[in-house]
């Protein structure tokens, strides 16, 4: 949409083919039980968390600012950060001076993604330019609910904002910590959104779909 709106004579030979996305079984208990202890989360805790690059653009700052007000009303929740980068002594820094570094989890770069998935409870997403991030759609399929924020960038034309996921198009703090709030206090309503966003997202990024699209254009030129 964004390319459209600098060059709408495209319209009408552009086409969006989405990353293709397969199902996962679903978390079990007891994955979720044994991805809490592997990152040393304490029992009974409300777990937020994110994943990706330290970097300016994404924006984790915002996460930083977002947990702390959360903490105000949820003390005992936990933030899982799973990533490194340039940007991550000034983080920690940051953490700091928000006097949160108690409820931080700095896991670093891990190499299979579903265990933390399977101990998250929210994902919190912040970007300034991403075409598409990935983490929250990788989040939504393992059934975790997403709230984000993305400045530029595709997320709301996978995700619809409001339907199956939050997605801001400003790094609104309280908006963002009322919205997981919400979300924790009311995780029926949480799961039900989830699972609709997964269908959704199998729905349009299904890889036969893609699969298919690509050898009819690819052999007959057809539009």
């Amino acid at each position: 949409m964004e390319a459209l709106q600098l060059c709408p004579n495209l319209a009408s030979k552009a086409h969006t083919l989405r990353n293709p996305v397969s199902a996962v079984p679903p978390t079990t208990p007891a994955e979720r039980l044994a991805a809490r202890q592997r990152f040393g989360l304490p029992p009974g805790c409300s777990v937020i968390g994110n994943a990706g690059w330290l970097i300016p653009r994404k924006r984790f700052d915002v996460f930083l600012h977002t947990a702390a007000t959360v903490l105000r009303q949820r003390p005992e929740a936990r933030f899982l950060i799973a990533g490194d980068g340039p940007e991550r002594e000034r983080l920690q820094a940051l953490a700091s001076s928000l006097g949160i570094e108690h409820a931080l989890l700095w896991a670093g770069w891990i190499e299979e993604m579903r265990p933390l998935y399977a101990a998250l409870d929210v994902l919190l997403f912040h970007s300034d330019w991403d075409a598409l991030g990935m983490t929250p759609i990788e989040a939504i399929i393992h059934g975790v609910p997403v709230v984000s924020s993305v400045l530029n960038g595709g997320l709301s034309e996978v995700l619809r904002p409001g339907v199956d996921a939050v997605v801001l198009d400003q790094h609104d703090v309280p908006k963002l910590a009322q919205a997981i709030l919400h979300m924790l206090t009311n995780p029926s309503e949480a799961s039900a959104m989830v699972n609709e966003a997964r269908d959704h997202v199998l729905e349009l990024c299904d890889s036969e779909h893609l699969a298919t699209w690509h050898e009819r254009v690819f052999t007959s030129g057809a539009n």
